[in-house]
């Protein structure tokens, strides 16, 4: 499974997620958002997915481009 160097998972789609995304996709970083909620339109230059954190589908498909991972998702 090879990693790649500068890809990013941000878990959390929210205010502070998507403000991060927008920051690491203009310097340059490939970034993808997992979020329950919000729009498939992609906002900016990164990729937003609709799924839950608990699907192990999703995160095998996305993990092995990313080498670092933030966790912002929560639930009230």
């Amino acid at each position: 499974m090879k990693m790649s160097q500068d890809g990013v998972l941000l878990l959390g789609g929210g205010f502070i997620g998507i403000a991060l995304a927008k920051r690491l996709a203009a310097d340059g970083r490939q970034v993808h958002v997992v979020t329950r909620h919000g729009h498939s339109d992609n906002i900016g230059n990164f990729k937003i997915h609709i799924g839950d954190l608990g699907d192990p589908t999703l995160l095998e498909k996305l993990a092995p481009q990313c080498s670092t991972v933030v966790h912002l998702a929560s639930a009230t």
